[in-house]
């Protein structure tokens, strides 16, 4: 009986630990996610506030872990470069 109980408690421990391991990976959104739009977003607004619009954004890294975002960018304009000497 109390080895049965053990098994219990120790897969509901395992359970417990691998749901809280699980959610603190790092993953990136997929394209076109609601969290990638935002992250993007807030990145891009104030770039072009102080550069002027349009800027595009090209992704190198992207990671998301809780709360906290990661990213890795390269600022342009449609048809190239920026100036940021302005």
């Amino acid at each position: 009986m109390c080895g049965s109980w053990l098994r219990v408690i120790a897969g509901l421990a395992a359970t417990a630990l691998w749901a809280n391991l699980s959610s603190t990976f790092a993953y990136e959104p997929p394209r076109g996610s609601p969290v990638r739009a935002a992250i993007m977003d807030s990145i891009r607004i104030p770039v072009e506030r102080e550069l002027g619009p349009p800027v595009l954004l090209t992704v190198t890294a992207l990671n998301v872990q809780g709360v906290w975002a990661f990213a890795s960018v390269k600022a342009m304009r449609p048809d190239g470069k920026l100036d940021w000497s302005r």
